[in-house]
């Protein structure tokens, strides 16, 4: 969307890598990044698989990907961080993608009904 997990979360970090392929997503981030005051987020347009560079060093990534869920590289590449914190439209792409990384550990899940009367939930 327009980066509203950055500028959630980017009070707590002292750095913040955002990756977004869309440029309308770009654009809006941005927007809102200004809007907001947050100075400390680079903004970066890119398929995510392609910005590994930018957060080397980093402990944690936040995923948040399409219904299809995680794309293998990006997969393969978010299982390398220490935390990981995966928001998902889709419950069943977000079971497949933890059953693929079996060396995290589900520490907390709250399903939100934020698409009232459809069968779609929210995964956080």
């Amino acid at each position: 969307g327009g980066r509203c997990n950055t500028v959630a979360l980017a009070p707590f970090f002292d750095e913040v890598t955002a990756v977004e392929i869309n440029r309308r997503l770009t654009d809006a981030a941005e927007r809102n990044l200004r809007a907001n005051s947050i100075r400390n987020v680079t903004l970066l347009r890119s398929d995510s698989a392609k910005a590994e560079s930018c957060a080397a060093g980093a402990a944690a990534i936040l995923v948040d990907p399409p219904r299809a869920g995680l794309d293998a590289a990006t997969l393969e590449y978010a299982s390398a961080f220490d935390h990981v914190l995966y928001i998902s439209c889709n419950p069943d792409a977000l079971c497949r993608d933890l059953l693929l990384m079996p060396e995290h550990e589900v520490c907390s899940l709250a399903i939100l009904d934020m698409f009232p009367y459809t069968t779609h939930a929210e995964c956080v």
